[in-house]
């Protein structure tokens, strides 16, 4: 895990490199009204990452746990009072957080959390800044008009190329291939952006930009972590089944 962390950690500097100049760039290009607001939520998030993703993989499984639940728990707050629920909604309110803490546990039983975080971030930052400075084709015009198809490509590619940079052996020991960064990549990708669908499409059918101000220049726990509790609730509820199923049929194929 500390290979993984220094890997990372280096991988993440030189994003954030990259990042520093999209925002510079974009501000040449559409003038400096929003200077000090991309810079705040720059090095918020800077800080952000650093923390969690050290965090993340030096700290124990417990701890790890205690940080998302916790994390969780917050968002579950600001959510609650943002979403009115009828008397026929508040069961799928309910329903919704059992799954993603569910999914949250396994995938922190199954050492996936520093390696997800990681690519959630890639796709994230990616996505926003090819979005910004090449952006025009809409991907949700009505619900998250900011996202751009052109946005989502840079974020796709880049987690890839993240992706096969860091996996190994250490991640899953099935996966450890091209094959695996597909797998993981798509596993990223599709929970990131319909993660951050759902969460746009409650915002606008309750009438809010934010889910609070918790976090400057970000907003709320569900508008900075959407993606990634997303892409753990999916991790845990099919990957951990399914690389169980394959790693028992591996093992009866080689005890036989």
């Amino acid at each position: 895990m500390i290979e993984f962390y220094f890997k990372a950690g280096f991988i993440l500097v030189v994003y954030f490199l990259i990042g520093a100049v999209g925002i510079q760039l974009y501000l040449i290009k559409k003038g400096a009204e929003r200077k000090k607001e991309l810079w705040t939520k720059y090095f918020v998030y800077l800080g952000l990452v650093t923390i969690l993703h050290s965090t993340f993989s030096y700290a124990s499984p417990t701890v790890t746990m205690v940080v998302l639940l916790t994390i969780l728990a917050k968002g579950v707050m600001e959510t609650r009072t943002i979403w009115t629920l009828s008397k026929k909604e508040w069961w799928l309110f309910i329903l919704f957080i059992v799954m993603v803490g569910f999914g949250t546990i396994l995938s922190i039983s199954f050492i996936l959390v520093p390696f997800l975080y990681v690519l959630v971030v890639v796709f994230d930052g990616f996505s926003q800044i090819v979005g910004q400075l090449f952006g025009k084709i809409k991907l949700f015009p009505k619900i998250s008009p900011n996202k751009t198809v052109e946005g989502f490509i840079g974020g796709s590619v880049s987690v890839f190329i993240t992706s096969t940079i860091l996996i190994d052996k250490g991640i899953s020991p099935v996966t450890a291939s091209v094959t695996g960064s597909i797998f993981f990549s798509i596993l990223v990708i599709i929970p990131s952006i319909t993660g951050d669908w759902l969460a746009s499409w409650l915002k606008r059918k309750n009438g809010v930009k934010d889910y609070s101000k918790l976090i400057p220049g970000h907003g709320g726990i569900f508008d900075r972590f959407d993606a990634f509790f997303f892409v753990l609730f999916v991790a845990g509820i099919v990957v951990i089944p399914l690389v169980w199923i394959i790693l028992t049929l591996f093992n009866s194929q080689y005890s036989n």
